[in-house]
């Protein structure tokens, strides 16, 4: 049986406060509330600033760590909040930032899953509810991940097209059928995952910096001979790319392809990739005029997008064998 205290959530905080407040308004309005752990990337005055914000819905229930020092001799009283916020004093991006919640999550709560979350997502009143419940009848399954809606209140386009990807041996896969379907692989701004997969620090690989991270996780639980499943009837609106540059996204979102397939896959696909990367976007900035008729963004900034894309193919790998973000900080956790 699967109850209230066997779920922590976790949300990344970075960027606007407003996009955060409307996750944390969702999460207020929600019929169950979990222990929900905010992991600031933000410097101090727009950490306290969200702290007092989110002090207006749920008063005294929020705890806030301005290092994690302060958790040091507090372990008693967080644990009677609904909200612990904590600011990092790094941008330790989703990866980072994430593992130190999974971190404390452990050492606070000892939940069995973690659900992760983006702060630009949107919670209905019943989802976390319904989400206990799935969960309560799909104890073979190590990661779950929820439909992820767009503004038009539908299952998005490029979850589909991801999801037919790395399941190409389904011809036609629809909203419909993906309503309780095992994939393979991890996408999404909401990802729910059990704890006993995040067996040691680090929980998630940092080395990819932007994209990619939750692929790699699903990668991982994979080859672990365990299961994913995607259960799109659970909403969660998503405000795509509400907190990332436009212009980045490509080079970002290439720049971790590369890393995943070389962190997995042999050199042959790593230069195969690099080249079709390359060729894709040469082509694309031939035809900018014609793919602007089609989607207006501007002749430049598309010009400046796809130029930037293709560094991704020119540029080295970085090793993976890296120092991460947060080692530090979670030295001088001490729960």
């Amino acid at each position: 049986m699967i109850y209230e205290n066997d779920i922590v959530l976790i949300v990344v905080h970075y960027g606007d406060i407003r996009i955060t407040l409307e996750f944390i308004e969702s999460y207020y309005n929600s019929s169950i509330k979990p222990n929900l752990i905010i992991i600031s990337n933000m410097d101090k005055n727009n950490t306290s600033e969200l702290y007092e914000k989110i002090k207006m819905f749920f008063g005294d229930k929020v705890y806030y760590a301005i290092d994690v020092k302060d958790l040091q001799n507090s372990k008693e009283i967080v644990k009677e909040k609904k909200i612990l916020l904590v600011r990092l004093g790094i941008n330790a991006m989703w990866a980072g930032a994430n593992n130190v919640g999974i971190f404390i999550a452990q050492k606070l709560y000892k939940p069995k899953y973690f659900w992760l979350l983006n702060n630009d997502v949107i919670l209905e009143k019943d989802t976390i509810y319904n989400i206990i419940k799935i969960l309560d009848l799909n104890d073979d399954f190590s990661a779950i991940f929820t439909g992820i809606y767009g503004e038009c209140d539908d299952f998005t386009l490029k979850d589909l097209r991801t999801l037919r990807y790395y399941n190409s041996n389904e011809k036609e896969l629809s909203a419909n059928k993906l309503k309780k379907y095992q994939v393979a692989m991890l996408g999404g701004a909401s990802l729910i995952i059990k704890n006993d997969i995040f067996e040691s620090y680090p929980f998630i690989d940092e080395s990819y910096y932007f994209y990619w991270e939750d692929v790699d996780i699903g990668k991982r639980i994979l080859i672990k001979g365990k299961k994913i499943k995607n259960i799109s009837e659970i909403k969660v609106f998503h405000k795509q790319g509400a907190s990332t540059n436009f212009e980045d996204t490509l080079y970002l979102d290439y720049r971790a392809r590369l890393k995943f397939i070389k962190k997995y896959y042999n050199n042959f696909w790593v230069i195969y990739n690099r080249l079709l990367i390359a060729l894709v976007m040469c082509l694309r900035i031939l035809f900018v005029p014609i793919l602007e008729l089609k989607n207006k963004i501007g002749i430049k900034k598309r010009v400046k997008m796809y130029s930037k894309a293709m560094l991704a193919a020119i540029k080295p790998i970085y090793n993976f064998e890296c120092d991460y973000l947060t080692r530090n900080i979670i030295k001088r956790i001490n729960l």
